[in-house]
């Protein structure tokens, strides 16, 4: 899972790192599929501690770890994209 959340935050990196400094940050369209993939994120982890409740709470701390990861990416293209856009 956080593989997935790295690869994630990989390519909503390079997706904000290369949009112009003057458009906006994330399309409606980008949103949509930001929000579909995390809601396949709670689903899968809502499944398994249904599942198996002894790993309800390692399973909140991956998501919050997930989580951090995607924004840390999100940031870091935010930057380049802010960086990119002063010159």
């Amino acid at each position: 899972m956080s593989g997935l959340a790295l690869l994630l935050g990989v390519a909503l990196a390079i997706i904000v790192a290369t949009r112009p400094s003057e458009k906006l940050l994330f399309s409606a369209t980008l949103k949509v599929v930001i929000a579909l993939i995390f809601s396949i994120f709670a689903g899968f982890i809502f499944f398994i501690a249904m599942h198996s409740p002894n790993t309800g709470s390692y399973l909140i701390g991956q998501v919050f770890g997930c989580v951090i990861i995607v924004m840390i990416c999100v940031v870091i293209g935010n930057v380049i994209r802010k960086r990119k856009g002063k010159k």
